[in-house]
C-alpha cells in the first residue's frame, strides 16, 4: 500500500513539473489546450503579430518553422530557415482536388510558379526514381526580351503529342515531325492524312527551266519524243506511274519538270507556227505564177 502511495504520489509530481513547464512555454500570450479531437495553439489577447512553431537543434540553431505571419495576410507558412528542401513523403492533395489513388501531387483550380529572380528561367522536371531527368517543361532566361518556352526530352527520346491511347504528332529526337505517323524518314515534315492550306511556298535550289530557251539548249525532235513515249508510256525526264506509287514526287521539282515541258512544247509550236507560215508564203507565191 505504501509502495502504491509513493507510486502515485511520483506521477502526480511529475505531472505538476510537465504541467508548470508547459504554462510557463505558453505564458508569453499564447496558450495551447487540448479537447477530445484537436490540438489547439492560440493566442491568448488580439492584435498584431503571427504564431508559429519553432523546431531547434540542441544548439538552439533554427532549422525550420510552421505557422501564420500577421504581416504577411495572415499567410500559413511552412518554412526552412537553411534553405533545406521540405519533403512531403505522401501523396499531397492540394484545394480538395480529387485524388486519383496515383498522382503525387493533386491540386484543384491549377498550378502556377514562379521564379526567384527575373533573369532566371523555371521549369517543371521529370526524374526517375533514381533521380535521372527524364524531361522538362519550362522557359529558360535567354534575356529580358527572348525568353523561349521549352518542352525537352532529355534522356534521347523523342516527344510525343497523344490523346487518349493515339499519338497524334511525333518530334524526333533528329528534329522531324510526325503528325498521325511516327514514322518520319528523313523526312523534316511527315502527315498521314491530307494538308489543306490557304497558299503554298516552296523554295527550292533546283534551277528553274528558263534554260529551255538558250540557244545552246538541244530540244528533243517530236520524232524522238514520240519513240520514247511508244517505248517507255511517259514522257522523258517525267517518273513513271510506278515511280511515284513506289517513291512519291517531289512538289518543287514536278513543278519545274512540268513547266520545263510547257517551254519545250512552246518552242515546238513556234517552230510549227514558223514552218506554216513558210508553206503559206511559198502557196500564195505559187499561185502568183
Amino acid at each position: 500500500m505504501k509502495k502504491m502511495l509513493l507510486t502515485l504520489g511520483l506521477g502526480v509530481a511529475v505531472f505538476s513539473v510537465h504541467a508548470q513547464t508547459l504554462q510557463r512555454v505558453w505564458d508569453a500570450g499564447r496558450v495551447s489546450k487540448r479537447d477530445d479531437d484537436n490540438t489547439v495553439i492560440q493566442r491568448v489577447s488580439a492584435g498584431p503579430g503571427g504564431l508559429s512553431i519553432i523546431f531547434k537543434n540542441a544548439d538552439s540553431t533554427i532549422r525550420g518553422a510552421i505557422g501564420y505571419n500577421a504581416s504577411n495576410v495572415n499567410n500559413f507558412y511552412i518554412n526552412t530557415t537553411d534553405g533545406s528542401p521540405i519533403f512531403l513523403q505522401s501523396r499531397t492533395i492540394i484545394n480538395n482536388a480529387i485524388d486519383d489513388g496515383q498522382t503525387g501531387l493533386q491540386a484543384k483550380s491549377g498550378l502556377s510558379i514562379t521564379g526567384s529572380n527575373v533573369n532566371k528561367g523555371n521549369q517543371i522536371r521529370f526524374k526517375r526514381s533514381d533521380g535521372a531527368e527524364m524531361a522538362y517543361i519550362g522557359w529558360v532566361a535567354d534575356s529580358l526580351m527572348n525568353s523561349p518556352f521549352l518542352i525537352k526530352s532529355s534522356n534521347g527520346n523523342d516527344i510525343r503529342f497523344r490523346v487518349n491511347a493515339t499519338d497524334i504528332m511525333n518530334l524526333t529526337t533528329t528534329g522531324n515531325v510526325g503528325i498521325g505517323t511516327t514514322t518520319t524518314g528523313t523526312n523534316k515534315l511527315a502527315v498521314e492524312g491530307t494538308i489543306a492550306a490557304r497558299r503554298l511556298k516552296i523554295t527550292q535550289a533546283t534551277p528553274w527551266p528558263d534554260f529551255v530557251f538558250l540557244e545552246s539548249y538541244q530540244l528533243m525532235p517530236l520524232t524522238a519524243t514520240a519513240r520514247f513515249i511508244r517505248e517507255y508510256k511517259h514522257l522523258p525526264d517525267i517518273p513513271s506511274a510506278a515511280e511515284v506509287a513506289r517513291e512519291g514526287i517531289d512538289v518543287g521539282e514536278m513543278n519545274s519538270k512540268l513547266l520545263q515541258k510547257i517551254e519545250e512544247l512552246t518552242l515546238h509550236l513556234i517552230e510549227q507556227n514558223e514552218r506554216v507560215a513558210a508553206l503559206e508564203k511559198e502557196v500564195k507565191s505559187l499561185k502568183k505564177q
